[in-house]
């Protein structure tokens, strides 16, 4: 429905269409069309509990495949997926321990930098010696990355209870693990998280992205998914 109303919309701004646009929500669809937002419910991501990540992690040092040195990056930065995908060599900066995401790769389009951790720096380190590649994990044939869908596979084949989560649940793992166990600032966590803040008035006052307290969260974080 969003799509048609753009389509109509921008058809309309050309001049090459004159009538109502059909695919508009409030006025003309809502009179008809129960709330989407009442019919469906709101799935979340199956998140690993975050007291079990360290012996998950434990079984992924073990392996040397692309998908899984991806995804233990991805657990102790709490990215994305398509930011780990997309990860270049130039975007690190090993010396000052800070990975810069572009805004033209983060879901927000604002600049992200990412506290890196002594494991975090492992990794990378290991991938800079392995390949020389602009991409840290490129596909085999081409130019491309590893498959969007390589690390969650990787979890597929892990025993049970291990195959019933997903990559973007360490999101939510990270999040419950600093609810529950750390005194951390809110801000700070959701700004880990590349989040914009909730309020509109929080966001226009507070201009940092409070850098130096993450370097603190990320390294707590290391130390739980490292060494339990």
């Amino acid at each position: 429905m969003q799509r048609i109303a753009k389509v109509m919309g921008k058809g309309k701004s050309l001049g090459l269409y004159h009538k109502d646009n059909p695919a508009i929500w409030k006025g003309n669809l809502e009179f008809h069309f129960g709330d989407p937002f009442k019919i469906n419910k709101v799935r979340h991501h199956p998140a690993m509990p975050y007291k079990i990540i360290p012996t998950f992690y434990k079984l992924l040092m073990k392996q040397s495949s692309l998908s899984s040195y991806a995804l233990r990056l991805l657990i102790l930065t709490v990215a994305r997926t398509n930011e780990i995908l997309g990860a270049r060599r130039d975007e690190f900066d090993l010396q000052e321990r800070r990975w810069t995401v572009p805004e033209h790769r983060m879901k927000a389009n604002r600049e992200h930098k990412v506290p890196l951790s002594d494991e975090a720096i492992d990794i990378i380190q290991l991938r800079m010696r392995e390949s020389n590649h602009e991409l840290l994990f490129p596909s085999v044939i081409g130019k491309k990355h590893i498959s969007n869908m390589a690390m969650l596979e990787l979890m597929r084949r892990q025993t049970k209870p291990y195959n019933t989560f997903v990559p973007h649940g360490f999101r939510s793992s990270f999040r419950d693990w600093a609810a529950e166990t750390g005194n951390y600032d809110q801000n700070v966590v959701e700004f880990c998280m590349a989040h914009k803040l909730h309020s509109r008035v929080e966001g226009a006052y507070m201009r940092s992205d409070l850098y130096y307290k993450r370097v603190e969260i990320m390294n707590d974080w290391e130390k739980l998914v490292v060494n339990g």
